[in-house]
């Protein structure tokens, strides 16, 4: 694109550099039970780990992100980046907590390799800071949910979200402290490091 400005007899002449972002691709909601997992799928070692919280946290929030599919033979859909998702959704319909022709979102894709997008998927993540990670428990903990709750809804065991929360007031966090504020292994040690119980009892009174 050109755009042309006279000041004058001058004339300049400006670029502007065509976007290079295209979002082509469908959305739709296909039958869980038409969904197949993909063999191109990236992630193999130890897959199956942390199926069962998964499923409770979908059963809890519903599913936030989309599957990204491709369509493959007589009718079924191939997910491409999403297995884990897919494997929670299966594990509920197998339950009887989830019907095994629920409609589920799916982003449909036709051109790009499918190792290239199941890699996409997988190594563009960002683990949550462990501070976050903490203050996140204590707000919801301080909105009146228990521990118990918290566990059911995110798919946690109750003793990670009670560590969680005796890490907050062991260590007295009132905001996060930044990426260089604090190591995130060192925090870590707070939420397993029980305090005497003189501390604790200090702590839990502020």
């Amino acid at each position: 694109m050109n755009i042309i400005r006279s000041s004058h007899e001058a004339v300049i002449a400006m670029t502007v550099a065509e976007p290079t972002v295209a979002m082509h691709y469908a959305v739709e909601a296909i039958a869980l039970n038409r969904l197949v997992p993909s063999p191109a799928n990236v992630r193999r070692t130890n897959a199956a780990a942390g199926i069962s919280e998964l499923a409770d946290s979908i059963e809890a929030h519903g599913l936030i992100h989309n599957l990204t599919v491709r369509k493959a033979k007589k009718g079924k859909y191939e997910v491409v980046a999403g297995s884990r998702r897919l494997a929670a959704l299966r594990l509920l319909a197998k339950e009887g907590r989830l019907t095994p022709d629920a409609g589920i979102p799916c982003s449909i894709r036709n051109a790009e390799s499918d190792t290239e997008l199941s890699l996409a998927e997988n190594v563009q993540r960002e683990a949550m800071h462990i501070v976050d990670e903490i203050l996140s428990y204590r707000q919801l903990a301080a909105d009146g949910m228990a521990p118990e709750n918290i566990a059911a809804r995110l798919g946690q065991s109750v003793i990670t979200i009670r560590q969680r929360l005796l890490g907050y007031r062991w260590a007295n966090l009132k905001e996060p402290l930044g990426n260089e504020g604090i190591w995130p292994h060192t925090a870590r040690l707070w939420t397993k490091i029980r305090p005497s119980p003189q501390s604790a009892k200090t702590n839990c009174s502020r």
